[in-house]
């Protein structure tokens, strides 16, 4: 089955393709190959699948918070909580998208 919603930039490379690149059980030229595309399309298709994976860089959570909480994740992918009480800080850790499980990958 392929992955192709029109968004993800995956095209007609299947995703179980994507994914055994991902855990090194297949090498890029191997997929390219078996999909019938280039290298490079393996590579976009990956890197799509990957960034639909990514938590948004930038977050500011108003719900369940007296104030304000604001959650950036930076180049590493570490998220930093931004809060003006105790209470907002744990609430928005726990809120933070770096500290969900990720079962895809």
């Amino acid at each position: 089955m392929a992955a192709s919603n029109g968004r993800s930039g995956q095209g007609d490379i299947a995703r179980n393709l994507l994914l055994r690149v991902l855990r090194g059980k297949l090498t890029r030229a191997d997929a390219a190959r078996r999909a019938g595309v280039p290298e490079a399309a393996v590579d976009a298709a990956r890197d799509a699948l990957l960034a639909a994976k990514l938590p948004p860089a930038s977050l500011t959570l108003r719900d369940h918070v007296r104030r304000p909480v604001r959650i950036v994740r930076d180049t590493t992918g570490t998220a930093h909580v931004y809060a003006e009480t105790p209470r907002d800080l744990f609430v928005g850790y726990g809120q933070s998208p770096s500290c969900r499980l990720r079962s895809d990958l």
